[in-house]
Order: structure tokens, then sequence, then C-alpha cells
């Protein structure tokens, strides 16, 4: 195949709605890089590093809510994309991988970067095609442009993700100086939007009527207003908790329940049992909160209805008993229609929010009297910077960020959208996400990392694209901090050498590099000069580094949490 063959997958693509490609140089792949970079609706980016450039295109799907294109050589190039491919598999990011591959004849002949790329990235794409390596034959012409509308149908059909195309080449790969384009047909899809038969909606009301004690969480997503309007309706008229992470994103729900990871830890008797709900409802994906989810399946509920257009339903708290297939806002809908209970019955689902609204305005009251704390630490640093957020989006780097983030919560009154790589929990591309949304937004974007997560991502930054819009807080306590708070490793002598990994790096070096501005926090009298350095306008992106020690940050997170208990 060569490129007068392959030009019209960039205009098939762009037909079907692609409007962003991310490619990383090679010799194979030169007949696809030269088909989208000739292409003059499509926005093409060169990231050298694959796996910072999946992550790359990761962020910009998201950002965008659309399938972006990946593209690269044949060999170990593909085998970079496979973090990011895992993480949009399980976050539900719609991904279009374009691996450029070997004809097949050469496949385990000692050929240079060659290796058995067919299925490579197995169970975690949604499809994986082969396109034809020869198209003399007009049928093999068809094919292929089915193929391609194939893979994009799949990748944006619910839930979305991501769907691999392993494209054969053989030479020549680059074009000669006159060539002719063919003509080309597109294959649409039209998606399906399941909705409750007006059947499914009677008997849903008559069996929601049923418990005394209903109970809404909310996994990750992203934001939506008019859901979040419904849910707020709802919550307030018919007295039903709403719980979710920070990275849920219901923090605009006046009182949504968002500091539950605090009180659930607690070591307070009775309280697991007084949360029990009769009925949980579920929406989204992942639950940070492990306490969460530890506690409903010591304590099930009757019965578990989860929320979810279609795709596999994780049975996450052990006690599933039904999976509506429906719309989130169809089945919100349905909530705000059902009338309130009589005045007992009512006053039982009352009595359980309050329990809920109880324990949270406790965490409320224990922020405001704990912090200051000596010494600074990573936690009191990020309770001031999460309070002091312009609008943004928010990003979190997985271990101790995101976790920090969540006892802490967002306010209400925020204008803020989180993110975070909660697909495959993994630190790897943590940067190169962050900076995917700020290639695709104006909006200020703020990543939260740790010193581990950081580096092991500096080359999300190798490449001659502006990001001024980008702002990355570094908590560097100089190894992975988080081991110190898991109950297993930190009691080992193999601790420090074998989990924490101790290194003496600094962010300094990296912005210097990379020529991003570089900010210390070293005092607590600093932090709120330099949070507003770290958030004003620049033509740079810009670096806030504080540095700790990771024996202090768990002290004080340990501290925090029996403070807790005091709590009247």
């Amino acid at each position: 195949m060569s490129y007068s063959e392959i030009s019209n997958v960039p205009n098939i693509y762009h037909d079907l709605g692609v409007n962003n490609a991310i490619i990383s140089p090679g010799s194979r792949n030169a007949p696809l890089t030269i088909a989208f970079a000739r292409h003059s609706k499509i926005n093409c980016k060169v990231i050298p590093d694959e796996r910072s450039a999946a992550f790359i295109a990761v962020g910009i799907a998201q950002q965008l809510k659309e399938p972006v294109v990946l593209i690269c050589t044949s060999g170990s190039a593909s085998l970079n994309y496979a973090p990011a491919v895992a993480e949009a598999y399980f976050s539900q990011t719609p991904l279009l991988i374009l691996t450029a591959d070997r004809p097949p004849e050469w496949i385990d002949q000692y050929d240079g970067q060659t290796i058995r790329q067919e299925d490579v990235y197995g169970k975690h794409v949604k499809r994986s095609f082969r396109t034809p390596v020869d198209l003399s034959h007009i049928d093999a012409v068809w094919h292929m442009q089915r193929i391609i509308s194939e893979s994009f149908s799949a990748c944006q059909s619910e839930p979305m993700g991501p769907v691999h195309v392993n494209i054969p080449f053989r030479e020549p790969f680059y074009p000669s100086e006159e060539f002719e384009t063919s003509p080309y047909k597109v294959s649409q899809q039209t998606n399906s939007h399941t909705k409750l038969s007006e059947t499914e909606r009677a008997q849903l009301k008559i069996d929601l009527n049923k418990f005394d004690r209903k109970l809404i969480i909310c996994g990750q997503a992203d934001y939506s207003k008019e859901e979040l309007t419904l849910l707020s309706e709802l919550s307030h008229r018919l007295k039903i908790p709403v719980v979710g992470d920070v990275i849920s994103n219901i923090h605009d729900i006046e009182e949504s329940v968002v500091h539950h990871d605090v009180f659930l830890s607690s070591k307070k008797s009775g309280l697991p049992i007084s949360l029990k709900p009769d009925l949980l409802i579920t929406f989204g994906k992942s639950v940070l909160s492990k306490s969460l989810k530890h506690i409903l399946r010591l304590n099930s509920p009757k019965e578990h209805w989860h929320i979810q257009m279609g795709g596999q339903v994780a049975d996450t708290y052990k006690a599933l008993t039904r999976h509506l297939k429906t719309s989130n806002g169809d089945f919100l809908s349905l909530l705000n229609e059902i009338e309130r209970e009589g005045d007992f019955d009512h006053q039982k689902q009352e009595n359980y929010y309050h329990i809920w609204q109880i324990e949270e305005r406790k965490v409320e009251r224990l922020f405001e009297q704990f912090f200051p704390k000596e010494p600074l630490g990573e936690f009191e640093f990020v309770y001031s910077l999460i309070n002091a957020l312009p609008p943004s989006n928010l990003h979190l780097a997985n271990s101790m960020s995101v976790r920090y983030a969540n006892f802490v919560g967002l306010k209400n009154s925020q204008s803020v959208k989180v993110y975070s790589n909660r697909g495959t929990s993994g630190i790897d591309g943590c940067n190169s996400t962050a900076l995917g949304h700020s290639l695709a937004s104006e909006k200020l974007n703020i990543l939260i990392t740790g010193d581990l997560a950081f580096l092991y991502d500096r080359n999300a930054f190798w490449h001659n694209y502006s990001f001024s819009n980008l702002r990355i807080v570094v908590l560097n306590n100089h190894g992975g901090g988080i081991f110190r708070m898991i109950k297993g490793p930190s009691s080992l002598p193999e601790l420090n050498e074998y989990f924490e990994i101790e290194q003496k790096q600094s962010a300094k070096y990296v912005a210097e590099e990379y020529g991003m501005e570089y900010l210390k926090c070293d005092k607590r009298s600093k932090i709120k000069n330099y949070l507003k350095n770290l958030f004003e306008e620049s033509d740079r992106p810009k670096i806030l580094e504080i540095e700790t020690k990771s024996e202090e940050n768990k002290k004080i997170l340990e501290e925090f949490r029996a403070a807790f208990d005091t709590i009247k």
C-alpha cells in the first residue's frame, strides 16, 4: 500500500468528525503522516515520544469530546501507546489508533522494527482491524474504506473508547511528485439513544417507593450542568443523599456529600450500619474512595441499580440487581417525577439524608480548625491551593495528589472541572493528559502531581507547541510518599529502597530545560502570593514546587484522621 492508496483515510475520518491527529515521526508510517499533514482541515501535531503522544491524545479527546487519531511507525512504537490505550478504554475516551506495520510475510523474519502488531492491545480496545496489504483490486479499496468508516463508528458508539487499525505498508512509502487521488465512500452509523418506555417508567416509580433509604453515588464523570440541576432538585425535594468523589464533578450541588472519604475511614462505631441504604443508585465510572467501597460491600443494600447506556457493567459493591440501559438524564427526570411519600415514610428518608449531612458538616468544621499545622505539609498546601482555585480545569495525578484533593473537595461556588486518569490509575501520562487538555482549550489548566509522576512523564513537554495556559504544582517529597500511608509497605525494612525509591531531583531543572517559569514555596507565609502568581496570565507555562518530608506528611494525615473522631 502506498501514499496514493492511503490518501483518502484522512478524508473519510474528517467527513465523519475527526479534527485532530497526533503523529510520532517514523518511516513506515510516512504515507499516513503525509496524508494527514496535507489535509487542510485536520489539525496535526508532532509528538516524538509515543507514550506521551498517546496520553496527549487522551487529553485532547476528553476536552473536545470527540475522537483523536494517533499515528505511529511499526515495531515497539505501537507498544508505547499501550498505557494510554488502556486508560482510554477504561475511561471511555475515543481514540483512533493507526499503527503502520510490515507486510504479513515479513513478520517473525527478523526484519527491523517488526513485532506482532495484530491485536497488540488485546482486550483493551473496543475493536481491532487490519487493512488489506494491496489495493490493486476495486473490492480491496472498498474493504479498506469500509474499515476506516467502521473504526470510527466503533470508537463513537456507547460506551466510547479506543479502536485499533493496523495498516501494513510495502515500499515505496513516499509519494511521487504526481499522484492521483481516487474517489472514496463514507459509511455513517447513527447511534440510537435508549430511553425508558412508559411501561418501564411506571413500574420503576412503583419500585422506587418500596425503599425507605435511597442513596445516589456518582462515579467519575464529565461535568454536566443539566444532570447536576436534576440531581440537585431531586436531592433537595426527596431528601436523597448524593455522594461523589472529587472526580465525579458533582460539587455544584449545594448539599452534595463530597467528604465521605474522611468520615467513612473514621473509627466511629455504628456509623457504617447507620449509613447503609436500602436502595443504591449509581451513575458514572470508577469510584476513588476505598472506604466507601469497603463499607457498602460489607453492608450491602437490598438492591443496587446502575444507570448506563451500554457496555460492560461493573458490580463494584457486590450488590448489583438491575442495569438500566438509559441515559443519566432520562433516569433523573424519572426520579423528579416521583411524588413525595407520606409523612411517615418520607421521614425515614429524611432522617437517613441528615445522617450523611451531619457527618459532612463535621468534616467541614474539622478543616476550619485543623490548619495551620507545623510543619507545612502537602495536605495543607493542597487545601490552600484548592480553596484558591480560579475558574479552570483541575487535573489530578494519581497516588496522593488525587487523594488529598478528594479529602479537601471543591465548593459549589467554584467553577472548576476535574479530570484524572482513573481508568487505570497509573502515574504514567499525568503530565501528558493535562497538556493535551491545554492544547485543546484556552482555559487555565492546573495539574497537581507528585514528584515521581511528574518526573516519569517529563517527555510530555518535548515538542514545539505553546502551552502557556498550563500550571503544574509538584508535591516533591523525594519519593513515593504514598507507600508510607499504606499499612503493608510502611512497616517493612525495604520501604526506603524498594518502595519509596528516594530521589533527589527538583522540578526546577525540568522547568529550565523547557522554558517554564519556576516557583518554589518554602514558607506558609508565601503560599498566598505564590498561588496568586501561579494563576496569573503568562506567555509561559509555570511550575510551582513544594518540598516536604514523607514522614511529616504521614504524621499530619494521621493527626487529621484522629481529629475527626473528636468533632462533635
